[in-house]
């Protein structure tokens, strides 16, 4: 009968404990996701384009588990570093990236800049930005050169085209469809059916249109 007594009071005990340390994980729980919610809000903008896509893998596996679909995540085995900056990457992944911006700064269909020009911006894109944003700058900034300078565009200079697209890649969504966006703005604008302005007042008109959602990303990298 003691045994009994004793067995009894000690699952007693242990239920106790299990319940409290459940209780004690909920609450940390819910803990975590309003830190996580507050340091989102304030830092997001300060991460690197990859490192918001290792946030968001791990977002989304806690959301699945949460609701009872996900599994629980099983640590990369000897995971590449995630570096600030790319001067601070591999000798290689750096040296491939360094040559890979200067040639697009020298190149006249990237920023036409002169060799020691293009080797300065190489060397300051690197120590600045992570090696992974290399490919992401250049396509941004290639299209809205592209744009700003086209006459269906914003009809720039080319010198301007430039400076616009180095001052604006980095909140740039890229998926925004701008060029066409742009145009139909425009033709409304400028159209006798539509505003009946004239061209570059149709032309500001769409360009006051379009940036508030093409350039509403933030700055990322």
């Amino acid at each position: 009968m003691m045994k009994k007594s004793i067995f009894m009071a000690t699952l007693a005990v242990v239920s106790l404990n299990s319940f409290a340390n459940r209780v004690d994980l909920e609450a940390d729980v819910l803990k975590l996701a309003k830190k996580v919610n507050r340091l989102a809000n304030q830092n997001a903008d300060t991460l690197s384009n990859k490192e918001l896509r290792d946030v968001k893998k791990h977002l989304t596996l806690a959301v699945k588990i949460i609701k009872g679909i996900g599994t629980t995540p099983v640590p990369p085995t000897n995971p590449r570093p995630i570096y600030r900056v790319c001067s601070q990457d591999s000798a290689d992944i750096f040296q491939q990236t360094f040559i890979k911006i200067k040639n697009f700064a020298y190149s006249s269909s990237g920023l036409d800049m002169t060799s020691s020009g293009a080797t300065q911006f190489a060397q300051e894109f690197t120590e600045t930005h992570s090696c992974e944003t290399a490919d992401i700058f250049m396509s941004k900034s290639s299209r809205l050169k592209t744009f700003a300078y086209s006459t269906s565009g914003l009809d720039m200079t080319s010198s301007n085209a430039k400076s616009y697209a180095m001052n604006k890649w980095q909140s740039f969504c890229e998926d925004f469809p701008i060029e066409s966006e742009f145009k139909k703005h425009y033709t409304f604008a400028y159209s006798s059916s539509g505003l009946d302005m004239t061209s570059s007042n149709a032309r500001r008109y769409a360009q006051e249109k379009v940036e508030p959602v093409a350039f509403s990303c933030g700055n990322i990298f």
